[in-house]
């Protein structure tokens, strides 16, 4: 049975600004893997609940997807509640042990899925990213989690992203959002900075890139187009 790793974050602020994981941004891939037959375990740098953007379930932001995992699907949700802590596994459990690793965003990762502000974990994001891309294996992440890329290398010392056709949360979005001041790097910028080839279509509409076996995915309007690449790579 195939396995994917779903890993979100633990972070309830950015700053002041109370935020966690944007609940579309996972549960459109988990319900995607889990209509595949997929294995799928969620993950966070400090285990247990994963707090859940307030916003990512109010209005228009509260997909139908959302919904459906919220509400309906236990099993999903119960993962969610009760995640597996990152920093008390080894690195190798996950590379050997899964087949993908899916990175949700919201802007609770930009708070522990960078080096610079990593939690006490021993930046165990940026650590498992390089031995799983390493190992060859499909790695996807979606608006703010390509974050946790940026501060990767590669087995030779270069940025990750360096060369990579990529995308992820832009400029203008995070302006959009008005939380540029908050951040301590927008994904676009930081991107370009360290040599990506980065791709972007309009605010809040659908982009996914895959560049050998990193997939990126721009916003919370391009999650299921990331899971679907991922399913994708797996299939081949």
């Amino acid at each position: 049975m195939v396995k994917v790793a779903l890993i979100c974050t633990s972070a309830d602020k950015l700053g002041d600004h109370p935020t966690g994981v944007w609940l579309e941004e996972a549960a459109a891939p988990f319900l995607l893997f889990q209509d595949k037959g997929y294995a799928v375990d969620i993950f966070s740098p400090k285990g247990g609940a994963i707090p859940v953007d307030a916003a990512s379930i109010s209005g228009d932001f509260y997909t139908t997807s959302a919904q459906k995992f919220k509400e309906e699907d236990s099993t999903g949700w119960q993962k969610l509640q009760n995640s597996i802590s990152l920093a008390g596994t080894n690195t190798d459990v996950i590379v050997d042990g899964y087949d993908a690793i899916f990175l949700a965003g919201g802007h609770g990762t930009m708070t522990d899925f960078i080096t610079k502000e990593g939690p006490s974990s021993e930046y165990v994001i940026t650590k498992l990213i390089e031995a799983f891309y390493a190992s060859g294996k499909p790695l996807a992440a979606v608006c703010h989690g390509p974050a946790a890329l940026l501060d990767a290398k590669k087995p030779n010392g270069e940025p990750l992203v360096k060369g990579l056709t990529m995308t992820a949360f832009t400029n203008v979005e995070e302006e959009q959002v008005q939380l540029t001041g908050a951040v301590p790097f927008i994904p676009e910028a930081k991107a370009i900075e360290l040599g990506a080839t980065f791709e972007k279509a309009d605010p809040w509409h659908s982009k996914a890139c895959v560049d050998g076996n990193v997939i990126t995915g721009q916003n919370p309007q391009s999650s299921e187009a990331a899971a679907e690449l991922l399913i994708e790579a797996l299939s081949s």
